[in-house]
């Protein structure tokens, strides 16, 4: 039964894909990984992507001096989950 569901959904994909709407969008994506498949609109998420294949982390805790691949997670553990070595409570 999963064989006969995969086979429709990847069947009705391509049909997607062929559509001429469709295959413009995809062509928008301009900025392509140049290590995997992953391609997007923005510039700025290449840059952020990139990150996991070079292993590069420029957001750093400015308590514990654990680092993070993206400011956002760098704000949570800061903020909500308070990195234990912060001593003043914010």
């Amino acid at each position: 039964m999963v064989d006969a569901v995969s086979n429709e959904c990847v069947v009705d994909f391509v049909k997607r894909l062929s559509n001429p709407n469709i295959s413009r969008i995809v062509d928008l994506k301009r900025y392509r990984c140049s290590e995997c498949p992953y391609s997007t609109f923005r510039k700025d998420h290449l840059k952020q992507h990139m990150r996991q294949h070079t292993g590069e982390k420029p957001f750093q805790c400015p308590y514990c001096k654990k680092r993070f691949t993206q400011k956002n997670s760098l704000n949570y553990h800061t903020q909500y989950l308070r990195c234990q070595m912060n001593t003043s409570g914010t």
